[in-house]
């Protein structure tokens, strides 16, 4: 009998060793593929954006063809201005493993992005449309106190997708922001990224930003941003405040495709 139990337990083992090897040499991978990218940011005098070496957010949906992936950013002054997840998932018919690169911007600025010296992205106009959360606080002075405002504020939001099948789901607000930032520059004076996902799988974001305008107070300003190509809703206390439409010419479109080169998110296929 103990022989039996000592089998198992060494057999329990070997599977997590094997999972966490698995998980590890995964996230190589998704690292290997965000250093490859060379992003810049706006038109005239375009500056390089800095990737973030460590990812922010790993994921898996076990749901969705057994999904597995990681979120990364690039940044200028300390603000996220794109945001991306390489991911990997079997197609169900085949079981062949399908790579994924998406990336949305998150920039007022156009943005140009290459990989592997290879123009794949360029959407010209501003990722991100902010707005007031309506009875907001005004922004705590110091840092501590301001993270707890925006974490505060995230509940008040929520999701909802549906499917290219037209199946619908609720998505659940991550309760730890992915990143939290205080540019050095520019009108953002504090800011977080919130993930509304299914499991862990961020399909939409929530940045919640203290805002200010030349000569103004800095206020509180939402702006949600799509993860995924199908239909999106976003509210706030229950009110409708955004909306997506699906955009099904990203399920097989392969990365580098000039018909998405323009748009502010992209979800396409590494061949």
């Amino acid at each position: 009998m103990k022989m039996q139990i000592l089998a198992v337990l060494l057999a329990v083992v070997a599977v997590r060793i094997s999972t966490a090897a698995d998980e590890s040499s995964s996230l190589a991978r998704f690292e290997e593929e965000a250093r490859a990218y060379e992003i810049q940011i706006g038109d005239k005098s375009p500056s390089q954006l800095k990737l973030q070496p460590k990812s922010v957010l790993n994921w898996i949906n076990p749901a969705e063809n057994g999904e597995d992936g990681a979120v990364f950013l690039w940044l200028q002054h300390g603000r996220p201005e794109v945001i991306g997840t390489f991911f990997t998932y079997r197609r169900a018919a085949t079981g062949e493993e399908i790579f994924k690169h998406s990336l949305h911007s998150l920039s007022s600025l156009p943005i140009t992005a290459d990989f592997a010296e290879r123009r794949v992205w360029s959407p010209k106009t501003a990722g991100v449309s902010f707005q007031p959360i309506p009875e907001a606080p005004p922004p705590a002075e110091s840092s501590r106190p301001r993270l707890l405002q925006m974490k505060s504020l995230a509940k008040d939001f929520s999701g909802k997708i549906v499917d290219l099948r037209e199946n619908a789901k609720s998505l659940r607000l991550l309760p730890q922001p992915l990143v939290r930032y205080e540019p050095t520059a520019g009108e953002c004076v504090d800011g977080a990224i919130f993930a509304l996902a299914e499991g862990t799988d961020p399909q939409a974001l929530v940045l919640i930003e203290a805002r200010r305008a030349e000569g103004a107070a800095p206020t509180w300003q939402f702006s949600f941003a799509r993860f995924h190509f199908v239909h999106l809703w976003g509210y706030h206390k229950e009110k409708e405040v955004w909306h997506v439409e699906a955009d099904a010419s990203q399920t097989k479109s392969p990365l580098g495709d000039p018909s998405q080169a323009g748009k502010i998110y992209i979800s396409l296929q590494k061949k």
